[in-house]
């Protein structure tokens, strides 16, 4: 098996356990690694995080949203880390934890 379709399951694989996580306690117990970053290219509304393994992450700022450098950065970790279409799910659902409401979509 290619090492590309490896790291594919094991980023599934991971954000499976994720899904199922609903206190903060258990997120603590499933980190998750990611590769050095290599380069970072702000081009507002845009940022690309390059990683060490040679892939790339973009996230976009919305139409409306405040710029906030750190905030990009950080999602584009959440991103790599979560994997698409789970990290803003994982974030709410962080945030739900967190507060004790509900985090509207």
């Amino acid at each position: 098996m290619k090492t590309s379709k490896i790291k594919k399951r094991l980023a599934a694989a991971s954000r499976l356990v994720l899904d199922n996580i609903e206190t903060i306690e258990e997120l603590k117990a499933h980190p998750v690694v990611l590769p050095a970053i290599d380069g970072v290219n702000i081009v507002y509304p845009r940022t690309v995080i390059f990683w060490a393994d040679g892939s790339a992450t973009v996230v976009k700022c919305t139409e409306g949203e405040t710029w906030d450098t750190e905030k990009a950065i950080m999602a584009a970790m959440a991103k790599r880390a979560y994997g698409n279409r789970g990290y803003n799910d994982t974030v709410r659902r962080a945030i739900s934890m967190a507060t004790g409401r509900k985090v509207r979509r």
